[in-house]
């Protein structure tokens, strides 16, 4: 009697957890299925969607190429500059354009590269911004480039989706306006360039001038399938498993020769709004060469900036111009023919 009073006692302990542990597994294997599609692993609904395939050369010119314009750029300047290069009123080209694709909120971050990298005391160089646009700025927009004069905006609304559009422009804009132009340097507001590196990096590249494309090279970057992701990418837009090889979009220094022969072909490839992805299939199907320089560097670290060429995210725009006088007092030498003025200016020369 004792034993079976044990056992009843021992079964009553026992049986309310096995009951228990059938949610509790369905509550486990749920949240294992989410972890795999958070890490990309399986598609939401495994049943629709088929298994990705590799991008081939084939299926990339198939699904985004065609023989007449499937991407029209329908959007009208707001802002232009003028005097920038020979065919809009400046005296000559200068020989290395810099776009600057910015946000139009991001005020303060262009206040900081005209106060800082970007104020240049020679001709041959020429900085302008890329924005989009805003309605409820749009007068402050104005007033900014009625001071500055190096505004280029179109009227498609400001958006992290629309920085294809951004790019677009950009090319469009410096093809057209800048031709004669002998290199082109895209960069995000978020960078710091090292100019003088840039201008001697061209002089001992100066062969390259016919197809130079160069940048920090990204090789097969995998899709983004799961919707909480920035760079969330769904099987109509892209159907492949992996990206071609693309130049990281904050930074990417052409040719003119090689950014004419992208812009020609922009309308004729299909639209995706992750922009450098974009590029780089516009490129791919072109059988242009993407050249790869650890000197653009994703990542922003004081003693490194001497040897960069363009160097990701400063931090705040006072960081930018509290690294950038402690860079020019380092630099006076090799600097003073670009920055004269601002020479002047930080150290404190009459």
């Amino acid at each position: 009697m004792k034993e079976r009073g044990r056992m009843e006692k021992i079964l009553s302990y026992i049986v309310p957890r096995r009951r228990l542990a059938i949610p509790l597994l369905l509550l486990i294997g749920t949240a294992i299925l989410i972890l795999a599609r958070a890490a990309g692993e399986m598609p939401r609904n495994t049943s629709s969607v088929p298994e990705f395939e590799e991008y081939t050369f084939e299926g990339l010119l198939s699904t985004f190429h065609n023989v007449t314009q499937i991407n029209p750029h329908e959007y009208n300047y707001l802002h232009s500059p003028i005097k920038i290069c020979k065919a809009n009123g400046n005296s000559e080209d200068p020989e290395l354009l810099i776009l600057v694709k910015s946000d139009v909120t991001h005020f303060s971050y262009r206040m900081g590269i005209r106060s800082t990298w970007g104020n240049f005391s020679i001709n041959s160089l020429k900085l302008i911004f890329l924005l989009g646009y805003s309605s409820t700025i749009e007068d402050l927009v104005r007033r900014e480039n009625d001071k500055y004069h190096d505004v280029v905006q179109e009227n498609f609304v400001d958006a992290y989706r629309n920085n294809t559009l951004k790019t677009i422009m950009a090319f469009n804009w410096a093809v057209r306006t800048c031709p004669g132009t002998k290199y082109v340097l895209f960069v995000d507001d978020d960078y710091f360039v090292n100019v003088n590196s840039v201008t001697e990096f061209l002089k001992v590249n100066a062969t390259l001038e016919n197809d130079l494309f160069v940048g920090f090279r990204v090789d097969n970057a995998r899709v983004f399938r799961y919707i909480e992701s920035q760079w969330y990418m769904t099987k109509p837009e892209y159907p492949f498993l992996h990206y071609p090889p693309y130049i990281s979009g904050g930074a990417m220094l052409l040719s003119m020769k090689t950014a004419m022969i992208i812009q020609n072909s922009l309308a004729y490839v299909r639209y995706l709004y992750v922009d450098d992805v974009y590029i780089g299939i516009v490129a791919y199907l072109l059988n242009i060469n993407l050249s790869h320089s650890d000197r653009f560097a994703l990542t922003f670290a004081s003693d490194n900036l001497d040897s960069c060429l363009a160097a990701h995210n400063y931090g705040s725009p006072d960081n930018l111009i509290q690294e950038w006088r402690i860079f020019l007092r380092r630099h006076y030498d090799y600097t003073v023919h670009i920055y004269s003025q601002q020479m002047k200016d930080i150290l404190y020369i009459k």
